[in-house]
């Protein structure tokens, strides 16, 4: 143990040669924590002692924790020795913090509960350095999503780098949303959607709120995120009060503007929701979803940095129809794509837009991401899905065309006949810009707006 203890002071200092650089002397007393509180270290618990020589300039310029250590009132700042206390698990990681304070090119961790380790570690003691390395090195890391869930909640107890924290915890939020996708389980009763409910049951609320503030988590309607929410508050809660306090925490996190109005009228008179900042959320997306177009956009730059008026990616899209019953049945449907969504898209991937009423029969519109493995090209396709409730055969006049705000003309149009004869039929257009999508996304601004208008004439044929 001296060896080595006397080569790490070498290797550290890179002062072997000028022992008087030495002026203080770490003694690190290496502890068991204390049972049943596992960040408890205490020095009734120890189970050995190092003893390291140290220069004290490097160590206040490389930690805050030493350079108000040493310039304070307290003996440390006159005395030569100074005691740490570390757990046992820790020894291996403090002795990487050392040699890391001078850019020790041998250092390479990359097991990820040393790297949380070391990461812990020089929070706790400040070293600015080796806090970095450990949240880079997990940034770069693969990473499983029960690591992920540590990591989420280490992030909000630490105060190491906030810019590069956050990217890790970014990352980490990715890899939980990988794991529970779309909440598509918390109505069902598959054995494997059980086994994720339960996970989310369980999850520690700093996770819950990473995962439920994300604008990448793919629900399709916010309900479901409220719902999810619900349902871990049910679970956590041991009493009526307790779960009301952790949906009021919570509820920053839910987009109450872009649920249904009926939803939200509804949930203004549960008792769980009738704290105060509950009310005022539910009353502020009544509000948004009665304003117009322009008071909606004053909504969103009045509130900048609050996530509740931002769409999560994975939203119906709204579309605006016009419809005139008489002479013809007949309406008129106006689409917006932003360019962003199209990038979000994976391969194969679908852009769902609210479907609605005419006569009787939903028409519902998808946007289709197509790529084929003989060419390297994404398409841009239309599907229009009908469920006729009324007539046998229906036919319907498609004009379809896409106005590029950017160019300022139209990019594409098209226009189609097609006859419905069955229940749940598609109808599918499979390229709309006959040419790469990513072409367009070269020239225009990712901010600005394709605008896709379709325009159809339905008439009713007999059998």
């Amino acid at each position: 143990m001296e060896d080595h203890t006397i080569r790490l002071a070498s290797d550290y200092f890179k002062s072997s040669q000028y022992p008087r650089w030495l002026d203080r002397t770490l003694r690190v007393h290496v502890c068991n924590p204390v049972q049943g509180f596992p960040g408890r270290i205490t020095e009734d618990n120890i189970v050995e002692t190092l003893t390291i020589p140290v220069y004290s300039v490097t160590l206040t310029k490389e930690s805050e924790y030493f350079q108000k250590l040493f310039g304070s009132g307290f003996r440390e700042a006159s005395g030569h020795v100074v005691d740490i206390y570390i757990a046992v698990k820790e020894k291996e990681a403090f002795q990487q913090i050392l040699l890391l304070c001078t850019d020790a090119s041998d250092i390479s961790l990359t097991d990820v509960e040393e790297l949380l380790t070391l990461w812990n570690l020089s929070d706790r003691l400040m070293f600015k350095r080796s806090c970095l390395y450990a949240v880079k090195t997990l940034t770069n890391t693969s990473l499983t999503w029960q690591q992920c869930i540590i990591i989420i909640e280490k992030s909000f107890q630490f105060c190491s780098n906030q810019c590069q924290t956050k990217k890790l915890v970014e990352k980490c939020t990715r890899t939980l949303i990988d794991h529970f996708q779309d909440l598509h389980f918390l109505k069902s009763r598959i054995e494997e959607d059980q086994v994720l409910l339960n996970e989310l049951k369980a999850l520690p609320l700093s996770a819950l709120e990473a995962l439920l503030s994300s604008d990448h988590l793919p629900v399709q309607r916010e309900e479901v995120t409220f719902y999810g929410m619900v349902i871990w508050a049910q679970h956590n809660a041991a009493t009526r009060e307790e779960e009301q306090q952790l949906m009021t925490k919570m509820a920053v996190h839910i987009r109450f503007p872009f649920m249904k109005p009926e939803v939200l009228s509804t949930l203004t008179e549960i008792c769980e929701m009738g704290d105060p900042v509950c009310q005022q959320f539910l009353v502020e997306a009544l509000k948004y979803r009665a304003a117009s177009d322009e008071m909606k956009e004053k909504y969103r730059s009045e509130a900048v940095g609050h996530s509740r008026f931002r769409w999560r990616i994975g939203y119906y899209k709204p579309i605006k129809v016009i419809t005139l019953e008489h002479p013809r049945k007949q309406a008129t449907v106006h689409m917006s794509v932003l360019l962003d969504d199209l990038e979000a898209m994976i391969t194969d991937g679908v852009l769902e837009y609210e479907s609605f009423n005419l006569s009787g029969n939903r028409f519902c519109f998808r946007i289709i991401q197509t790529s084929s493995p003989f060419v390297a090209k994404k398409r841009i396709g239309l599907e229009m899905l009908l469920k006729n409730n009324s007539f046998a055969r229906i036919r319907c006049d498609i004009r379809v065309s896409m106005w590029s705000q950017v160019q300022m003309k139209f990019v594409n149009k098209f226009r189609e006949f097609h006859t419905f004869e069955a229940e749940n039929t598609v109808f599918s257009y499979p390229d709309l810009l006959s040419k790469d999508w990513k072409e367009y996304t070269q020239v225009m601004d990712c901010e600005r707006k394709i605008y896709i208008c379709v325009e159809f004439l339905i008439s009713w044929m007999s059998k």
